[in-house]
């Protein structure tokens, strides 16, 4: 699952296909829907804007959102219909930033933590395993890619940050995002 996180966010390049610049839903779905999102790069972009109502997960369940991967030509080749969702808890926006949590599910331990500073160019991608930086990476933002669609939402406003409820118990943490728990209940 590790891997995953890391190939929708750009690393594990080992794979022939890996690209961040696939779509994270199909061309018909955003038809269906009548998307036109705004480039994160945008300098318009500065502050999450209200009363935005599209938006680009296709799942809002316990705090996190999930975000449909598109298929590749290798998972198509092989018959694959369709790839587990992507889920991620947004933590807020604080001194220009916005911050993502990508939350191993198989792994409560693992958290993809992911970093954009308004305008949003590049984003910055940690692993953190039980609390820990393993590794760091900084990957240009790609408007339609899947990292690109979450930081799409947060910046027009349309996550709600996630935070603990006053009766959860202290789990995990992780760097920088201590008031934000990084396992469901």
């Amino acid at each position: 699952m590790l891997c995953l996180m890391i190939a929708a966010f750009g690393g594990c390049s080992d794979a022939k296909n890996d690209r961040t610049d696939i779509p994270a839903t199909s061309p018909s779905a955003e038809a269906a829907v009548g998307n036109e999102i705004p480039s994160p790069a945008s300098s318009d972009a500065a502050r999450p804007q209200a009363g935005v109502s599209s938006h680009q997960y296709v799942l809002r369940q316990d705090g996190a959102y999930g975000y449909e991967p598109a298929l590749s030509e290798d998972d198509i080749r092989a018959g694959k219909a369709v790839k587990a969702l992507v889920m991620m808890r947004y933590v807020g926006f604080r001194d220009g930033t916005h911050t993502l949590l990508i939350v191993d599910e198989d792994d409560p331990g693992v958290v993809g933590r992911v970093t954009c500073a308004v305008p949003c160019e590049f984003a910055k991608f940690q692993t953190v395993v039980d609390g820990k930086v393993t590794s760091t990476e900084t990957l240009r933002m790609t408007p339609g890619s899947l990292v690109g669609s979450m930081f799409e939402d947060a910046i027009a406003g349309r996550l709600v940050p996630y935070r603990k409820t006053a009766g959860s118990r202290q789990r995990g943490k992780v760097a920088k995002s201590d008031d934000v728990d990084t396992r469901d209940e």
